[in-house]
């Protein structure tokens, strides 16, 4: 306040800087450098390209950087916050991943259920169980020590391996006692 009584007095002013015309204003990816030609908020001027800070992402309409969000199913507005998460768009102001999806190890995999074809274990989808999928020789199979269920929409578990074990031994033990 003191600086500008001084200024008033000396006949001088301070007018802050106000850009008037929107339109100055490149979009993200555009020449900038020149005072017609300035960039938005949150990013800068490198090689004479507007460029997103780092920790910004540009905005699904290139016309502004928005925060990157760096926690799964963190707040957003924009998809293109989502980045940090391969394979995730901002739905109903969260992170997550399309429908037809699954979030594991950091990003979204499509949807692959026992039989399908596949390429990575993180696609096979086996809820709740998903510890007991696998990918192998390119097809969502049950890992070593679980069966398919009949309906082939789960992997049990070793209690039905060790009942089959057990009826074997029974058995076998039934045959050795009748030719005694």
């Amino acid at each position: 306040m003191l600086l500008q009584n001084f200024l008033l007095i000396a006949g001088l002013s301070i007018m802050p800087c106000v850009l008037s015309d929107p339109a100055h204003i490149a979009d993200i990816g555009q020449s900038c450098g020149s005072s017609s030609n300035l960039c938005p908020q949150f990013s800068g001027c490198v090689n004479q390209i507007c460029q997103c800070n780092q920790g910004y992402a540009v905005a699904v309409d290139h016309r502004s950087c928005v925060p990157l969000v760096t926690e799964w199913e963190g707040s957003c507005t924009d998809s293109s916050q989502c980045q940090n998460f391969a394979g995730a768009v901002c739905k109903d102001n969260r992170c997550e991943c399309e429908l037809g999806h699954h979030f594991l190890e950091g990003k979204c995999w499509i949807n692959r259920h026992l039989g399908d074809h596949c390429q990575e274990s993180d696609e096979c989808l086996l809820s709740p169980h998903q510890d007991r999928i696998e990918c192998s020789n390119g097809l969502c199979t049950c890992k070593s020590g679980y069966i398919q269920s009949e309906d082939g929409s789960d992997c049990n578990g070793g209690s039905a391996v060790w009942s089959l074990g057990m009826v074997s031994v029974i058995l076998i033990a039934s045959v050795q006692m009748f030719f005694k």
